[in-house]
């Protein structure tokens, strides 16, 4: 018999610090309370010297309770932290874009440099990325883990960035390569 006892397990925050990210997916998310905020899901890259490659952070932007006309242009959520994102992530000054979902389909993938600090909310601390800036390393070398999942029966084989959405369907559209029962030798 196995028993699971969580009570010694502890949190290990990613050190506060600055460090260079890259943004695995972006989209409008519930949180546990129902509040929709923007949900990006950052990574810390692999690809740059720095503790805690391979991390993820998550990054919420939240909608105003008094929006200005600027933040309903983003669906009320707080147009200054969106823009000083898509700036980070080098999206053009001055660009048009027909939704809000347009603008995260295409941050997802950037990279940014950003202070992650310590913040504690209702007896719980958390990360928190505040002061996104242009990385210092533009040419991106992440390397995203690989990973198989399974879908109706197929595994599919693909890397970390594709596997949260959990689609097989989207690992095809992507090029990512199915593995059958040929190409198994065992």
């Amino acid at each position: 018999m196995i028993k699971l006892d969580y009570s010694e397990q502890e949190q290990v925050l990613v050190p506060q610090g600055d460090y260079e990210f890259i943004i695995k997916s972006a989209d409008v998310a519930e949180t546990k309370s129902g509040t929709e905020s923007i949900l990006a899901v950052c990574v810390i890259r692999n690809d740059v010297e720095q503790e805690a490659k391979n991390r993820t952070v998550f990054h919420r932007i939240y909608r105003k309770k008094e929006p200005t006309p600027l933040d309903m242009e983003f669906d009320g959520f707080n147009a200054k932290q969106i823009t000083e994102l898509c700036k980070a992530v080098g999206l053009p000054n001055g660009g048009d874009y027909e939704s809000l979902q347009e603008i995260l389909f295409i941050i997802t993938g950037g990279c940014f440099r950003a202070e992650l600090y310590h913040d504690e909310f209702n007896g719980k601390t958390s990360e928190k990325i505040k002061f996104p800036k242009p990385s210092n390393y533009p040419v991106n070398n992440h390397v995203w883990k690989k990973v198989v999942i399974k879908s109706n029966g197929i595994d599919v084989k693909g890397d970390e960035s594709f596997a949260s959405a959990g689609s097989a369907n989207l690992l095809k559209q992507n090029g990512m390569e199915e593995i059958t029962d040929d190409v198994i030798p065992f």
